[in-house]
């Protein structure tokens, strides 16, 4: 009742006092819905009846549904203002006025068009929006658009949808990109066929580019069944991409396959071909690295044979990939350079930054942070310039990893908080899960071992909804440190062993030789030292036979001599004179320091060597205020550190909603173990 005094007041001033038999029809009537009451008003004002005028109330008949009262305010228009709202109703919710003549000349001249459309706004049907830089209206209610639009015969509509999108190609060619959804909305709606397939697959391509992928998606689909077979291939494709890209696996796959299929029975040697090289990325993402090895081994040489050097490019980048993953270091390197070689034959910009950024990959898992760097930079740096928002996102998150194995945790945070955002607002649900566990890796190193764990579940969970067993396996490794850490070794010891399983089975080299060290370590914790020095013996070896992990090899040498004086093989001069001569090769603080107090560990009378730790030690906590360096700095000196500043929160995407169940994943992983080693 206030809202419909408060329209009436509004509309009639003094005069707007309504009868109460009135009011309580519209409210019986309006059900409470707001809009009815509001186009009651209307309806009652459009009939020019007086609020006072009790007798023409009683005799208006108020409509039986809100769509009902719709149509009787559209009947009571003339022609002309119907024609008007109807063409209006096909442009879309808000219209600019010039195009209702220049869609629709028959709508009448301009200055008349102007005239129903003052009117129709008047009657606050589609109320003036903006007056520059050209009149623009709104259909101040969907309702009424719907209404006009349904009113439309079928074949109307669908020419006016056509003569619209002919409007916009002719009036807008030099900026059409910009209107790509409106031409593929009306087009679609038309039955111009030809434009139909111009624009479904314009429009998802620049969907697809702006990871709008629910919009590039239902483009895409719409597009197939308009296709001859082999049209179908590339946008199958795309579709297999943008699914790979949201985390729907399996659909993905399923893409691919339909692809390969029709490009074979087609004999399009090349889309064949192309087929592979997708299904042996998404094998390689999802870890399946000897089936995807298998798949690029018949289409390497296709590529070679077609002569076609982007497919021969991509085919070498994943197979350079893979090898790495699978610690074929040399082999890795020489297929990416390859690449590299036919990225510049080509000159190919974003070709070259991606093969560059392999190669600093490559020179990460060798330790070699420098050249790895250098290798990331300039490919994020070309990134940047091309605009190639993924290929700067590998390359960032590469970066804070390498900043990560150095402990600058802040610097790596930095880079990882906002590539995940981006991640979350784009569904890039892989990426999700390792810029997760790499904060998860932060917070651990930093000592707050809870937050790393609940980092840790967040990428297993989505790891086994993926079935991604690489970042799977990495992210038990870690999460079984993590209890290590909490002095839950039973629970340690088993997740140790399922990553090492995982890792093993999909042949992951580097992490496997990691998580053996990692498992050695808390072997020799229990005291089991012998089933430790087995355990870091075979790292070690596996290390040095890759020429991987550095940072590993030393602390799996330092952990092997204090393992063979534990054992009885060698007296702590024989097992720490080796040591010494580390000292040389290794000039960085944190490694020299390690040196110095696995010495010191190994024989606590070389104070020389204690006090060497605990100065390094010291210097590091205030430098690299990791758990580990605080911990040893106050143990060698009796001086507890400062206590450093707190890390910034975690994100939104780490902390929201209920933290999975650990257990729960642990079973589901156990599980996943035994499917892939039966």
């Amino acid at each position: 009742e206030w809202l419909i005094g408060l329209k009436f007041g509004y509309l009639f001033g003094a005069r707007g006092v309504l009868p109460a038999s009135f009011v309580e029809r519209i409210t019986k009537r309006s059900q409470g819905n707001p809009f009815y009451i509001d186009q009651m008003i209307n309806y009652i004002q459009d009939q020019g009846i007086s609020p006072s005028d009790t007798h023409a109330l009683e005799l208006v008949r108020l409509p039986d549904s809100l769509r009902s009262l719709i149509i009787s305010r559209i009947d009571r228009l003339s022609e002309q203002e119907q024609i008007t709202l109807k063409v209006a109703s096909v442009i879309g919710r808000v219209f600019r006025a010039s195009w209702l003549w220049g869609i629709y000349p028959q709508i009448g001249r301009p200055e008349q068009v102007r005239a129903n459309l003052d009117r129709l706004s008047n009657l606050d049907l589609t109320p003036m929006e903006k007056a520059e830089p050209e009149l623009e209206y709104l259909f101040k209610h969907m309702m009424t658009q719907e209404v006009a639009y349904e009113s439309l015969a079928y074949a109307t509509r669908t020419m006016l949808h056509e003569q619209v999108g002919d409007y916009i190609e002719s009036h807008f060619s030099n900026d059409v990109e910009h209107y790509l959804d409106m031409l593929a909305y009306h087009y679609g709606r038309s039955e111009n066929i030809e434009r139909q397939r111009r624009y479904f697959r314009l429009a998802g391509e620049a969907a697809q580019a702006a990871y709008a992928n629910d919009i590039a998606l239902d483009y895409y689909r719409r597009l197939l069944p308009l296709l001859d077979p082999p049209e179908r291939v590339p946008i199958l494709l795309r579709i297999g991409e943008v699914l790979q890209l949201i985390g729907r696996w399996a659909e993905a796959e399923e893409a691919f396959g339909q692809a390969r299929v029709i490009a074979e029975s087609e004999g399009d040697i090349a889309g064949a071909a192309r087929c592979q090289n997708a299904m042996a990325n998404l094998l390689a993402s999802r870890g399946d690295y000897e089936q995807a090895l298998a798949i690029l081994d018949v289409a390497i040489p296709i590529w070679e044979d077609l002569g076609d050097l982007t497919g021969h490019y991509e085919a070498l980048r994943i197979f350079g990939t893979i090898l790495i993953e699978t610690g074929a270091y040399s082999r890795g390197l020489r297929s990416i350079e390859h690449s590299h070689e036919i990225a510049v034959r080509l000159n190919d910009e974003t070709l070259i930054a991606r093969s560059i950024g392999a190669m600093g990959i490559v020179y990460m898992d060798i330790s070699d942070y420098e050249m790895a760097l250098y290798c990331l930079e300039r490919s994020a740096e070309m990134a940047t310039r091309l605009g190639d928002w993924g290929l700067l996102a590998r390359a960032r998150e590469s970066i804070g990893s390498i900043y990560l194995n150095q402990s600058q945790l802040m610097d790596a945070l930095t880079i990882f908080y906002d590539l995940l955002l981006r991640a979350v607002e784009i569904g890039d649900r892989w990426a999700v899960s390792r810029l997760t566990h790499e904060i998860g890796r932060a917070y651990t190193l930093y000592g707050d071992v809870r937050v790393g764990m609940e980092c840790y579940s967040r990428q297993i969970t989505i790891a086994l909804d993926l079935g991604e067993r690489r970042d799977l396996a990495i992210g038990l490794g870690y999460l079984a440190y993590a209890y290590a850490h909490l002095g839950e070794h039973r629970v340690a010891e088993r997740i140790n062993e399922l990553a090492i399983t995982l890792c093993d089975t999909i042949n992951l080299a580097y992490w496997a030789c990691q998580f053996r060290h990692d498992y050695a370590q808390l072997r020799a914790t229990q005291g089991h030292h012998r089933e430790a020095a087995a355990l870091n013996d075979a790292a070690l070896q596996s290390a040095r036979r890759l020429g991987s992990n550095k940072a590993m090899q030393l602390q799996a040498t330092l952990l092997a001599a204090r393992l063979r004086v534990l054992l009885g093989e060698e007296s702590a001069d024989t097992a720490s004179a080796p040591l010494l001569e580390l000292d040389e090769d290794w000039f960085g603080q944190c490694e020299r320091a390690a040196i110095h107090y696995t010495i010191w560990q190994i024989d606590p009378s070389r104070t020389a060597d204690r006090a060497a730790a605990g100065e390094l030690y010291t210097a590091l906590s205030a430098a690299i205020p990791t758990a580990l360096n605080r911990a040893r700095a106050a143990r060698l000196t009796g001086v507890v550190p400062p206590i450093p500043p707190p890390l910034p929160a975690p994100p939104v995407p780490i902390t929201a909603g209920d933290t999975p169940s650990l257990d729960h994943l642990i079973i589901q992983a156990e599980q996943l173990a035994i499917n892939t080693t039966v």
